[in-house]
């Protein structure tokens, strides 16, 4: 199945301080050693640092959604022609108070213009955007909470896991991102919620951790089997970042298991 690229035209930015400049609060993407990173700080000032953890409330502009934070890079981050996607890693999970849990079927539908991909029990295939005229890739996806078979929506925190990834040859993805959803909850939730994520879903560095959370299992096989015979970029389940998810990726998961 091919990804849906989405085309826009985005007017030449001009001068050397235009094409430095980064929208506040967004995340930012870079280009290191063939892989996308996200992080946050302009990479032109040394100000720039890995970061994949991101918060946002819901309710702007109207209830259940939210548009920021966006994606912004500078000129020349991406190849002119290519495009900049994303996939969703898991299903949506809500904080508990001490971990995450599956919702009551509450879904997050991610959407930009007329594309759509909404969070299921397991990785989905989202859309790709692509870059501007200048090679950067400054965009706002829709964040939309759906209500599942629950009468009422749950307040709380929810986290949806993401990679992002360039269509450009050698543009592995990204490291998964998470991005936590306030929901008619305090502060100090989302606040104990990141530092969860960060304590304990960050470590990436286990082989045949196909979804980041720090344990192979039956959900990375699952991503694994699910995509397998399948190639091209951005692909879940490619661990060792050939293009395509073969036995080399199943053997990593099954050596790996319950590591």
């Amino acid at each position: 199945m091919r990804l849906r690229t989405i085309a826009i035209a985005v007017p030449l930015l001009l001068g050397a301080a235009a094409r430095a400049q980064l929208h506040s609060g967004d995340v930012v993407l870079t280009v290191s050693e063939g892989r996308v990173v996200t992080g946050t700080g302009n990479p032109s000032s040394g100000t720039y640092a890995e970061a994949r953890i991101f918060g946002a409330t819901l309710g702007n502009p109207f209830p259940n959604y939210t548009n920021n934070p966006g994606f912004d890079c500078l000129a020349g981050t991406f190849p002119v022609g290519s495009a900049v996607g994303f996939n969703i890693l898991d299903r949506l999970l809500v904080w508990n108070g001490s971990s995450f849990e599956p919702t009551g079927g509450e879904v997050m539908q991610v959407s930009f213009l007329s594309a759509s991909a909404t969070s299921g029990e397991g990785p989905v295939q989202g859309f790709t955007v692509g870059v501007s005229g200048t090679g950067s890739w400054h965009n706002h996806l829709g964040y939309l909470l759906q209500q599942g078979a629950s009468p009422t929506f749950d307040n709380g925190v929810y986290m949806l896991q993401l990679e992002l990834f360039g269509t450009a040859p050698n543009h592995a993805p990204s490291k998964p991102l998470f991005k936590l959803f306030r929901r008619n909850a305090p502060q100090a939730d989302l606040d104990a919620a990141a530092a969860y994520v960060a304590a304990n879903l960050l470590n990436t560095s286990i082989p045949g951790d196909a979804n980041g959370d720090g344990v192979v299992n039956f959900a990375d096989l699952n991503i694994v089997i699910s995509n397998f015979n399948t190639s091209g970029p951005g692909i879940p389940g490619d661990l060792d970042g050939d293009g395509d998810v073969d036995f080399a990726d199943l053997n990593e998961v099954l050596s790996n298991f319950n590591t």
